[in-house]
């Protein structure tokens, strides 16, 4: 069993008190190249069958359309004012990449019957990270799996102040060495499997600071 760590709503209705997983680890936004590229709004009719995006600011956000391919380079991917989507027949896969949302409407939402597969970088600024979101993003964006096949999410997912939802008919992240997450509310809906596995020395992506391997036991609190 791997970690859920789960914002308390008693002290924080919309997750403005979370304490950050690492504290050392500072918006992308902010350690961000020079010479980074920004790209408009990316849609479906700039896709081919198979086509390889390169890390960088993704203004409007990513809506991959059906029966596409799509490789994510290695690096940091800003998702600004508007969501990533992976529709129906459609597969995405990326070694050593990071997301991070931030903006309007900035979410992610896999649809049925497409295939995800992500690990998060092993060093650098977001070494660990493969989701994050802005610290001051509006609170309880829902962020959606309902995909068959997103078989690897390697790293730690940092959704604190929003909804993970999970409505996949089979199972998700059960072939990750190890997968975190941290977010305001996880709903796992009727027939849906989310695997948390915990074998951190299996993979060189490191675990931040305050969760992972620890001392004591494992549980999900109400």
């Amino acid at each position: 069993m791997g970690d859920i760590i789960r914002t308390e709503e008693e002290n924080s209705e919309d997750g403005d008190d979370v304490d950050d997983v690492d504290d050392d680890i500072d918006d992308p936004e902010n350690n961000a190249d020079d010479n980074i590229v920004n790209y408009d709004s990316i849609d479906a009719m700039e896709f081919n069958d198979h086509t390889v995006l390169s890390p960088g600011v993704y203004c409007g956000g990513i809506n991959i359309g059906q029966n596409i391919q799509v490789e994510f380079e290695p690096g940091t991917y800003i998702i600004q004012d508007g969501p990533f989507i992976v529709d129906r027949n459609s597969h995405v896969n990326g070694e050593g990449v990071g997301f991070y949302f931030t903006g309007e409407n900035s979410y992610f939402n896999f649809l049925a019957g497409s295939a995800v597969t992500f690990t998060a970088p092993e060093t650098g600024d977001f070494a660990g990270m493969l989701f994050m979101e802005d610290r001051n993003k509006p609170a309880r964006t829902k962020f959606i799996i309902a995909r068959h096949l997103t078989d690897e999410l390697l790293g730690t997912i940092y959704l604190p102040r929003s909804r993970i939802i999970v409505q996949s008919p089979s199972s998700v992240g059960q072939d990750s060495a190890y997968t975190v997450i941290v977010a305001w509310r996880i709903h796992v809906g009727n027939r849906s499997s989310l695997f948390l596995n915990s074998d951190y020395s299996a993979t060189d992506v490191p675990v931040p600071e305050g969760v992972g391997p620890v001392n004591g036991s494992i549980y999900l609190t109400n």
